[in-house]
């Protein structure tokens, strides 16, 4: 379930998996677009190579976020110009179909919530979904009521969006703006502050803070 999208709401999962091998499959259905010379050539690359199956093709965005510290964010991942287009290719591990570090977790929203907090672990953070485990420094704002109990409580920042994989680590100050949210996993619960591109009148967001 992706925060903030009922399950019985979503008409169609994504694969990017399936995404390159259907551009593989069909190139036409790319080759003509700015930047599809690269892309079917980066596709190609990869198929000789024998592991498409490791791999898969979707698109960004970006958010708002201090340059320099941005920057600092992507410099910790895998990117770079391609030659005929000039178009910026960010490369983002992503979890394997049997990976179930999520298969038991149930995430209840709460509220909305802006905090500082330092990252402890960034061990999972390193794949998408990146799960990184956070110690809150100071609670901004908030939608709930008597936010600062909740200070000591939220143990992690998760996002689904590649954006965020692999752009902290541990000690990183980080500024946060997401869903503050209740979660089960099996008999174990936590709060912690998630990351989703399924609002449309709010920017979720995480930066470096310094």
């Amino acid at each position: 379930m992706i925060t903030g999208l009922p399950r019985q709401d979503i008409a169609a999962h994504y694969s990017c998996r399936q995404a390159l091998t259907a551009i593989r499959e069909d190139p036409g259905s790319v080759e003509r677009a700015h930047a599809g010379g690269d892309l079917l050539a980066i596709i190609d690359h990869i198929t000789r190579s024998g592991v498409a199956n490791l791999f898969g093709v979707t698109g960004s965005f970006l958010v708002g976020s201090d340059f320099d510290n941005l920057i600092k964010q992507e410099q910790r991942k895998l990117q770079g110009l391609t030659t005929r287009a000039d178009a910026h290719v960010n490369c983002e591990p992503i979890r394997s179909d049997d990976d179930r570090t999520f298969a038991r977790i149930y995430a209840k929203e709460i509220g909305e919530m802006t905090l500082l907090a330092t990252v402890t672990d960034h061990t999972q953070g390193l794949a998408t979904p990146a799960l990184y485990q956070i110690k809150v420094q100071n609670i901004l704002s908030s939608t709930v009521d008597e936010p600062g109990i909740f200070t000591r409580r939220i143990t992690h920042m998760r996002s689904y969006l590649g954006a965020y994989t692999g752009a902290f680590r541990a000690e990183d100050t980080v500024y946060i703006t997401g869903k503050l949210v209740h979660v089960q996993d099996g008999d174990y619960g936590a709060f912690g502050v998630e990351l989703t591109p399924w609002n449309v009148s709010t920017s979720y967001l995480a930066s470096l803070a310094r």
